[in-house]
């Protein structure tokens, strides 16, 4: 492929690519080179739980941590992993909204590392220098995105030519990651999949960004700039503020019709690759591309009730198989 061919292949992909994982991709590919330039060590901001216990003041690293990378290969890892299920999560619940769930699933992961590592220090036999550990990077936000995808989109997944039930595909890919890298945070990872499965089951309902708050920021002046960016998924319906967590089992795929996974959509970021069938099956509307209808008149006396569609036309969301 020639450099122009390449650098034009790059411009697509980066153009198609949705609001917020782009800017989150963006963020920890400017951080790490940052930290690379004017060598900055990532001690200063990892997740060490001693620290988070000790002193409040200590707490930024809940959310420092997620976005930085010990090397260029932790970083390239991650946002390829991250690339497809970040756009295809996004597409569902908005911009907004997984910009918000991207911080709410860090933050809570890493405090899942800290209890663990607590409890781990007291029993001293299982880990006795478990609360002076560094913990970095974006990966077990990616896990609680995996977990949540599985168990959304039923296809079965496709890893290193084996045909893996969704349902398990986050315990498979956990297992994976740890036996092919080295100095992989097991914890991390399992407590990224336990927020998933939280997530799924309703029990951070009472954490999420509520759909009227949404929509009084996205119809804010400030946010107005923003809302004009091509690849911004508005918020795709008021009434659903999680992501559907059921399917009927009757339409769930055979190994014959199967979803390729995170490893498998890798092969649709390659120059000349496409991506998977179904990757980005997309519930939301990207703004800009056509002009908001007005809203309908309300009878005289009637109260004002802000609604979704008196910003953006409110989507026709298919049904997810």
């Amino acid at each position: 492929m020639s450099t122009r061919g390449l650098g034009g292949y790059f411009s697509g992909w980066w153009g198609s690519m949705t609001f917020t994982t782009k800017f989150v991709m963006g963020m920890c590919i400017c951080i790490y080179v940052f930290n690379l330039v004017f060598g900055v060590s990532f001690f200063q901001y990892c997740n060490i739980p001693h620290l988070i216990v000790a002193t409040w003041r200590q707490w930024f690293r809940l959310v420092t941590s997620l976005f930085i990378h010990a090397g260029i290969l932790h970083l390239l890892f991650n946002m390829m992993a991250f690339y497809p299920t970040g756009c295809d999560i996004e597409r569902r619940v908005g911009s907004l909204n997984m910009a918000y769930l991207i911080l709410l699933f860090g933050v809570l992961g890493n405090l899942f590392v800290v209890a663990a590592s607590y409890i781990g220090y007291h029993l001293a036999i299982v880990a006795p220098t478990a609360m002076y550990q560094c913990q970095i990077g974006f990966s077990g936000v990616i896990f609680t995105l995996i977990t949540i995808e599985a168990h959304t989109n039923p296809h079965v997944r496709n890893m290193f030519g084996l045909s893996i039930p969704a349902v398990i595909y986050p315990w498979v890919a956990l297992i994976i990651a740890q036996l092919l890298m080295a100095n992989v945070s097991f914890v991390g990872h399992l407590g990224g999949i336990i927020v998933g499965y939280l997530y799924i089951g309703g029990a951070l309902k009472w954490l999420q960004l509520s759909p009227r708050i949404a929509l009084k920021i996205e119809g804010s002046s400030l946010f107005s700039r923003i809302l004009l960016y091509n690849n911004y998924i508005a918020h795709p319906d008021l009434g659903r503020q999680t992501l559907p967590v059921t399917f009927d089992h009757s339409q769930a795929s055979s190994s014959s019709s199967s979803s390729p996974g995170v490893l498998g959509s890798l092969k649709g970021m390659l120059p000349g690759g496409a991506p998977a069938p179904g990757t980005f099956p997309g519930q939301g509307r990207t703004l800009g591309s056509a002009p908001a209808p007005a809203p309908a008149p309300s009878p005289p006396g009637t109260p004002f009730v802000p609604r979704a569609d008196q910003y953006f036309p409110l989507p026709t969301a298919p049904p997810i198989s």
